[in-house]
């Protein structure tokens, strides 16, 4: 019989300022339609600080445009996934308008106009390569410019020399002298280009974007058990405080036979939420109650789905050893008709969880636990341990009563009897007995898969 395979089984919307976020979006902005959405902001400065999550379902439009004094703008934080394409689609606060500047500020200082559809709508369009050149926990500034009239900026980058310079419209030498100079960061920049925008008199607005780059990685870094009964796993992660994470604990290998079985017994769940962590990662954790899991080897899987931003997942093995529970009930063995060598268990041989599905092998071949050489016997005694016996009846490996250990791969042409003598298998190859399997143990609701 052959092994067994276990098989386990952005349109991006916020908004800032009539502005909708978008990733991997690359069709023509179309018509929106407002819904009513409550926004809690506060205030900073001259600005509203708004954090644009991409966790908000599609197809949704925040308006934010509402509120403020003529010529206010707004300041906004947008997660933005990093090597993830991205586009902006925005409406500008007056139709009559047909292009606006949209500023860049990461280090350098560089301005694009970008024209505006018929119905108000534009778009910003950002390739995977400008998303990841964004560093990882930091912020990298745009300010969508919206001219007053006629199309005339106050401010407008220089031609030949790329430095900002002021329209007739009152900006100060000092706020140009601070514009160009390159030893301010993205955000400090970004905000006094805002605010020389807003304050000049022409009368233009602008709405100032941080793009924070993060990157959609989970990583599971501590399993402990500090009760009886639970489980706690915690990790580091590259998403945004606040993201919901599903965890999910399963059996590696699935019970042989899995009519009328509880399968509480072998899968247990649980969810944590990002929060802030040490060292420029944000972090999780999360306890989940295994009391009912059975002593098996489990992948533990941690998963970030849906929204916005990319699947990401972690998974990783682990063995979990369940206390020992004594029934009373186990299976019935007529020991007088096995003719067997004296079996005397060595206590000392800790119990190792096995490696694979049990195999039978030549003698000298098995390089796995889970190899039992031909003529081995292997009794599954009632504490939930089956110990290894050769010929000879030496007592030489222990293995948990698991999944594993009740799924075995015989060779070709093998002859399994499990009708001579209750709860005991005997596999034969070419005439020969080369395993003798017992099964006091009771294994959930069915016995074992050959």
């Amino acid at each position: 019989m052959g092994k067994y395979v276990i098989i386990i089984f952005f349109i991006l919307f916020s908004a800032i300022s009539g502005l909708v976020f978008c990733t991997g979006c690359i069709d023509q902005p179309q018509e929106i339609v407002p819904e009513s959405i409550t926004i809690n902001e506060t205030a900073e400065e001259d600005y509203a600080v708004q954090s644009a999550n991409p966790t908000i379902s599609p197809a949704v439009t925040l308006n934010l445009s509402e509120g403020g004094r003529q010529g206010q703008g707004k300041r906004y934080i947008l997660d933005t996934v990093r090597a993830s394409p991205m586009t902006i689609y925005g409406l500008v606060p007056d139709q009559s308008m047909r292009e606006i500047q949209v500023w860049m500020l990461d280090g350098n200082i560089s301005a694009s106009l970008v024209p505006v559809l018929e119905n108000g709508t534009f778009r910003i369009v950002f390739g995977a390569n400008q998303t990841a050149a964004l560093n990882w926990g930091t912020r990298q500034a745009m300010v969508a410019h919206y001219p007053s009239t006629g199309g005339n900026f106050s401010i407008r980058p220089e031609p030949f020399t790329g430095k900002v310079a002021g329209n007739e419209g009152g900006i100060s030498d000092k706020t140009l002298s601070i514009l160009n100079n390159k030893d301010y960061n993205p955000p400090e920049t970004g905000k006094y280009l805002c605010r020389a925008i807003t304050v000049s008199n022409i009368g233009d607005s602008c709405d100032l974007i941080y793009l924070e780059g993060l990157d959609t990685w989970i990583e599971i870094t501590s399993i402990s058990y500090p009760f009886p009964g639970k489980i706690l796993l915690s990790g580091i992660t590259g998403l945004p405080e606040g993201s919901k994470l599903s965890v999910g604990i399963a059996t590696v290998n699935t019970h042989p036979t899995p009519m009328r079985y509880d399968f509480t017994h072998e899968t247990a769940n649980g969810e944590a939420v990002v929060v802030p962590g040490k060292k420029g990662f944000n972090a999780f954790s999360c306890e989940i109650d295994i009391s009912r899991l059975y002593t098996r080897t489990y992948f533990i899987e941690v998963v970030h789905r849906g929204g916005s931003f990319p699947e990401a997942r972690d998974v990783v093995n682990t063995e979990i050893i369940a206390e020992p529970l004594d029934t009373g009930k186990y299976n019935y063995i007529n020991w007088s008709l096995l003719d067997l060598p004296p079996l005397v268990p060595d206590y000392t041989i800790i119990p190792e969880m096995p490696e694979s599905e049990v195999e039978l092998v030549a003698p000298g071949t098995g390089s796995l636990n889970s190899e039992i050489p031909y003529g081995s016997v292997m009794y599954c005694a009632k504490d939930g341990v089956c110990r290894v016996f050769n010929e000879s009846g030496v007592h030489f490996r222990s293995l948990y009563d698991s999944n594993a250990a009740r799924i075995t791969q015989v060779p070709n042409g093998a002859f399994v009897d499990t009708r001579s003598v209750g709860n005991v298998t005997f596999i034969y190859s070419g005439g020969e007995l080369i395993l003798t399997r017992i099964n006091e143990n009771i294994f959930g609701d069915r016995g074992d898969c050959l």
